[in-house]
């Protein structure tokens, strides 16, 4: 079920994974990126879903404002919200996926179960076990 679609996103979710999932059209601003995120959360709080597939195939580098605000502001939001698996389809850009896994190990230091893929279908597989 999609929740919201614009030109640089989608986010929906995904009834037999129960679990959220964005799709990046293309990089994202910063609010864009607020926006997709305080969506998705607030929906995966009010179903208590605890799984997000992210597809940022399409990224490129997150600015460094945005970067921040995810780790200080939003991070903590998800988290108490239930949020405790990810799965990450990884950028297709070199220099972009460098700079995903850099702030995923804040993630990590939290709790997050995580793990990496080349292919949505193998993030989709990865976290319907939970």
């Amino acid at each position: 079920m999609i929740l919201k679609e614009t030109d640089g996103y989608i986010l929906e979710y995904l009834e037999e994974l129960q679990s959220m999932r964005h799709i990046l059209k293309r990089n994202n601003s910063f609010a864009e990126w607020q926006e997709l995120l305080l969506t998705g959360t607030a929906y995966l709080a009010d179903k208590k879903i605890c799984k997000w597939i992210s597809d940022n195939r399409k990224n490129g580098r997150i600015c460094e404002e945005a970067a921040d605000w995810i780790d200080e502001t939003w991070l903590p939001f998800a988290l108490q919200s239930g949020w405790k698996y990810w799965a990450i389809v990884e950028p297709e850009d070199f220099s972009s996926k460098l700079n995903q896994r850099n702030y995923r190990k804040a993630f990590l230091d939290y709790g997050v179960i995580m793990a990496s893929f080349s292919s949505p279908e193998e993030a989709e597989k990865w976290i319907s076990q939970f």
